[in-house]
């Protein structure tokens, strides 16, 4: 489970020499009809998990007491009605989203009133959404959450964090002294960590963008893959997305205001891409459908197309195009959750 990321605004990106894909053979440019079947006014989301029969929406809300009005509200909506079935909400502002064990994880920041909450998780009760625990964070771990078999997964920019939903414990699994590490991607028993690696201070050289794969028993013994590379000082790096299909199939997106968008996939150490015609925002489904966002910004008003994606990260076909930027995107079974700055629009 990842993040929601804005998607930036240009579409050139300078990586290093690999394959280079777009889109396959008789994909669709144009989508042949509108697949959305469902428009949700839910307000300022943060992330969303997709399961089967529902879809989990955390979104930033103001919180009574708090004089900011900092706060998380949590929505479980049924796939069956289109209705809220379950809410909670909480002070401090909301970071991310993971579903696992029973339990609905909402990983969180500071909250803004004075004295009040630092960084943490609450465990929630997955079907009723009643607060079940909260675990405070004292590390740097609060970028992004995950779950795997074992563990839930808490990533920071410097090292990889992990509660045993047992005790709820937290313990620092792995640390990251030379990399910047900026996306979270988990499946069954393995966490994926995508990263950024500066030149050393005041010397030339290129950043370099790469996928550390972790077995979650032991993520010391994870290997990484240097997956693409930039010239520095050339724009903002770029941000990362990740979703995995598998422990052998990692989609990677990356974006940047001045770099553009792109997708690269790992497929079992054989790296495709960048492919400059799909998106940076990316997700799975349970079902192992693939799909990216990708923001364009024509003359006359912004739109972002939703793009089913293929194994080796082409694009099949375009699914629609959406006025205005996407937050992020989930999927599950054969529907696709795309979070607008004000709408959760269900597509089919």
């Amino acid at each position: 489970m990842r993040l929601c990321r804005a998607i930036p605004l240009s579409l050139v990106v300078l990586f290093s020499p690999v394959l280079l894909i777009a889109q396959e053979a008789g994909a669709s440019s144009v989508p042949s009809a509108n697949p959305v079947v469902r428009t949700i006014n839910v307000g300022d989301i943060t992330s969303m998990v997709a399961a089967p029969g529902a879809v989990y929406v955390l979104r930033a809300s103001p919180f009574p007491g708090d004089s900011s009005g900092v706060g998380w509200a949590l929505n479980l909506i049924s796939a069956k009605t289109w209705q809220v079935v379950e809410s909670a909400s909480g002070d401090a502002a909301p970071q991310g989203l993971a579903l696992g064990f029973n339990s609905a994880w909402v990983l969180t920041g500071y909250g803004a009133k004075p004295g009040g909450l630092g960084p943490g998780v609450n465990r929630l009760d997955a079907s009723t959404l009643q607060d079940q625990s909260r675990i405070p964070i004292d590390t740097n771990a609060g970028v992004s959450i995950g779950v795997t078999h074992t563990s839930v997964w808490l990533l920071g920019p410097t090292e990889l964090d992990h509660i045993d939903p047992a005790t709820d414990a937290l313990t620092t699994a792995k640390t990251f002294p030379n990399l910047f590490a900026e996306a979270l991607a988990t499946v069954s028993h393995d966490v994926f960590v995508g990263s950024l690696k500066y030149p050393a201070f005041e010397k030339p050289g290129p950043v370099l963008v790469s996928v550390s794969t972790l077995p979650d028993t032991d993520v010391q013994r994870g290997s990484t893959q240097v997956i693409a590379k930039f010239p520095s000082g050339r724009g903002d790096p770029p941000a990362m997305d990740l979703a995995a299909r598998s422990s052998h199939e990692i989609y990677v997106g990356l974006s940047s205001v001045h770099l553009g968008e792109s997708l690269v996939v790992d497929h079992g150490g054989h790296i495709l891409g960048p492919n400059k015609a799909a998106g940076g925002t990316v997700a799975v489904s349970d079902t192992g459908m693939a799909w990216a966002a990708r923001y364009i910004p024509p003359a006359a008003a912004t739109r972002t197309t939703i793009q089913r994606i293929g194994e080796t990260g082409a694009v099949v076909r375009v699914a629609t195009s959406i006025r205005g930027t996407v937050r992020c995107i989930a999927a599950s079974g054969s529907l696709l959750y795309v979070a607008t700055n004000s709408q959760l629009l269900v597509l089919h």
